[in-house]
Parts: structure tokens; C-alpha cells; sequence
């Protein structure tokens, strides 16, 4: 049997909005806007290596940004964490 045991079959069953949709668009988001950042950034390369001088420092210029990145993502949780989190994405 079903947990709702007053339910009469004649009524219209009752749409529910699944958790899955509930927690897809809070998830896609922050990683949307993390591929559109490495876009930017892989478009930008050649131009940020050719102002250090050497070509070579792509290398260095990739970690460093990837570095910035790791370090960023927890400071950003935790201002989420702080702003209850829709500021912090916008």
C-alpha cells in the first residue's frame, strides 16, 4: 500500500518536483561558469605568455592559474557557507 492511504483514485495524482531537478540547476551552474572561466583563460594564453617574453612560461602561467583556482574554490564555499550561497555565485 501506499503512504497516503485517505488518497482517493478518483482524484488527479498530485505532481511532485523531483529532488533531481531541485539540485541540477545548483549544480550545473557553478560548473558552467568554470568552463566558460578555462575557455577565457585557453583563449587568453598565448597572449599573457607573449607579454612575459618567453613562450615557454605557458607552462608556469597554466599551473599558477590552476593553483589560484584550487585555492579559490574553498574560500568560495566557505563565503557561501556565509551568504547562504546565491551571492557568493552571482
Amino acid at each position: 500500500m501506499g503512504l497516503d492511504q485517505n488518497h482517493d483514485p478518483a482524484d488527479p495524482p498530485v505532481k511532485q518536483r523531483p529532488a533531481f531537478l531541485a539540485l541540477f540547476p545548483s549544480i550545473m551552474l557553478p560548473m558552467f561558469l568554470a568552463v566558460v572561466d578555462q575557455t577565457i583563460v585557453a583563449t587568453a594564453l598565448p597572449t599573457i605568455a607573449a607579454s612575459t617574453g618567453k613562450v615557454e612560461r605557458a607552462s608556469w602561467i597554466v599551473v599558477s592559474y590552476l593553483i589560484a583556482s584550487t585555492i579559490a574554490a574553498p574560500i568560495y564555499g566557505r563565503l557561501g557557507d556565509y551568504n547562504h550561497g546565491s551571492a557568493v555565485v552571482l
